[in-house]
Parts: structure tokens; C-alpha cells; sequence
């Protein structure tokens, strides 16, 4: 009897093993690895961040003639209309046609155009010092 009842109660934690405890298991171990996209999404966020941050600085350092000259060579917006109208005209001087232009925009390239205005305008400043 004693024997039967051990066999009852060792296949009853093997069942509940594989009834409750492997399905929430097999569930922890996708959240965490869902866990670990959204840490990994926040540190790039944080260092997207601290890019903005040190750049808006920078910009707002700048006297009004220095963002006039930046305005001038790279616009505050971009108009793709325009710019494939531009495409066009060049390439209809040699005889190429456009057929398609996929313009796509995000704000880490908002942050990357900024940096290289803020380079190019520093390149120019220096060149003229020398």
C-alpha cells in the first residue's frame, strides 16, 4: 500500500511538472528574452539621448550667423518632390532616367544631420583660422 501511494504521489509531480510547471517555465523564459529586447531598446534610446542632448547644446551655442551659413548648404527640411524634380533634370542631361526614389526619414537621421552640420560648419571655421 505504502508502495502505491509513493508511485500516486511521484507520477502526480511529474504530471504537474509537465501540466503547469514546464508551460510557465517555457512562458518566464520568453519574457525574459522579450525582457532583454526592451533593455537593450532603452540603452539605445539613453544614447540616442545623450546625442540629442549634447548636439541641441552645440546648436544653441551657435550665433544666428553661424546657423544662417549652416542653413544655407543643408536646409531644416526636405522637400522630396523637389528633390527628385532636381534628380531628374541632372540625370535628363546625360540621358538617365529616374524611375523610382523611396525617401524614407527618422529621427536618428535627424540627429546625424545635424552632427554633420555641426561638423562641417567646425571644419569651415577652422579652415578659415588657419
Amino acid at each position: 500500500m505504502k508502495t502505491i501511494i509513493s508511485i500516486l504521489f511521484i507520477a502526480l509531480a511529474v504530471g504537474t511538472y509537465y501540466v503547469y510547471i514546464s508551460p510557465e517555465y517555457k512562458h518566464v523564459t520568453s519574457l525574459r528574452v522579450e525582457e532583454a529586447g526592451y533593455l537593450e531598446a532603452e540603452a539605445d534610446m539613453k544614447e540616442i539621448k545623450a546625442v540629442y542632448d549634447r548636439l541641441d547644446t552645440e546648436y544653441n551655442n551657435l550665433s544666428k550667423e553661424e546657423i544662417a551659413k549652416i542653413d544655407t548648404f543643408i536646409p531644416e527640411s526636405f522637400d522630396s518632390t523637389k528633390f527628385v524634380m532636381e534628380l531628374d533634370g541632372l540625370g535628363s542631361r546625360y540621358g538617365i532616367r529616374v524611375k523610382d526614389v523611396q525617401v524614407t526619414t527618422s529621427k536618428v537621421c535627424t540627429i546625424l544631420l545635424w552632427d554633420y552640420r555641426l561638423i562641417h560648419l567646425r571644419q569651415n571655421n577652422y579652415a578659415r583660422r588657419k
